[in-house]
């Protein structure tokens, strides 16, 4: 009689920390989730808070569309070769320091 109750309160006792050990987990996998995302944004807000961002960004917003074809092209061709430069900047800045 005493085996099975000692071998009931074991059993009982395994279980328990079995659920315990689950829920513990799934709360583990929840908040390394939650950190991987906010970890994934704050990266993203750092990788468009650069200086050469920042210009572009006025570049195009100060920008003003010439009425004609002719004259839009003729401005806007010094104005373009800078954007490559700027994107090739950001990803070398973001291999380097990575």
């Amino acid at each position: 009689m005493t085996n099975e109750i000692i071998a009931l309160i074991a059993n009982l006792a395994l279980a328990l920390s079995f659920i315990v050990g689950l829920v513990f987990g799934i709360a583990q996998v929840k908040t390394a989730a939650r950190d991987r995302k906010e970890r994934f944004t704050l990266e993203t807000l750092r990788n468009f808070q650069t200086r050469e961002f920042a210009e572009l960004m006025f570049s195009i917003n100060a920008y003003n569309i010439p009425p004609t074809l002719e004259e839009n092209l003729s401005t806007i061709c010094g104005e373009i070769q800078s954007i490559p430069q700027v994107v090739w900047n950001h990803t070398l800045r973001r291999e380097v320091f990575r």
